[in-house]
């Protein structure tokens, strides 16, 4: 439970679309929130609901710099996403915001998401395809480890996403999980 709200588990993009354009129907200047590992679907999904909710979609990766050395949060013009954010807001249209550690780059500036969806990728048995991520019994030394050193920009992701997975525990923190089958 959230805020006292049951969390929500879709597994196609239409039920997804179909949920949140109901959930936002009498609403003005919303932000939502798409969470997710890489290439779990974000991208697609934040297009999908831009496009049937006539909303604006900031991509957060527009907003990054390349750096292996410097934490994913980091790496973000965290300025120039705030005028984005803020400029989408501001029409009254709903603002589609979606990236890596979502909430973490949304805390630079104290902006915080209406609405969290967490995209994820599962295999034909409703298991996630990264399961160390969200298994508690797999500590975050161990999978660090097993990530190796962050020696090329996917594996300072990887090792990004770990650590803010294992803190922040976006998946039971969403509102609404959408679980892409692979």
């Amino acid at each position: 439970m959230k805020h006292g709200r049951s969390q929500v588990v879709v597994r196609d993009a239409a039920a997804l679309v179909a949920f949140l354009k109901r959930r936002l129907a009498d609403s003005r200047g919303r932000l939502v929130a798409v969470d997710g590992l890489r290439e779990a679907g974000k991208s697609t999904i934040a297009e999908a609901l831009a496009r049937e909710l006539s909303a604006t979609w900031v991509r957060v990766d527009d907003y990054l710099r390349k750096s292996r050395s410097t934490p994913y949060a980091d790496r973000l013009d965290a300025t120039g996403l705030h005028k984005a954010l803020m400029a989408a807001r501001e029409t009254g249209q709903t603002c589609i915001v979606e990236g890596l550690c979502i909430r973490d780059v949304l805390a630079r500036f104290g902006s915080l998401a209406d609405f969290h969806v967490y995209v994820g990728r599962v295999d034909s048995f409703g298991e996630w395809c990264e399961p160390d991520y969200f298994d508690d019994t797999i500590s975050l030394a161990d999978l660090l480890a097993a990530i190796g050193p962050p020696d090329t920009e996917g594996a300072a992701f990887d090792r990004d996403l770990a650590v803010y997975h294992k803190a922040k525990k976006p998946t039971l923190h969403a509102d609404l999980i959408y679980r892409r089958r692979e």
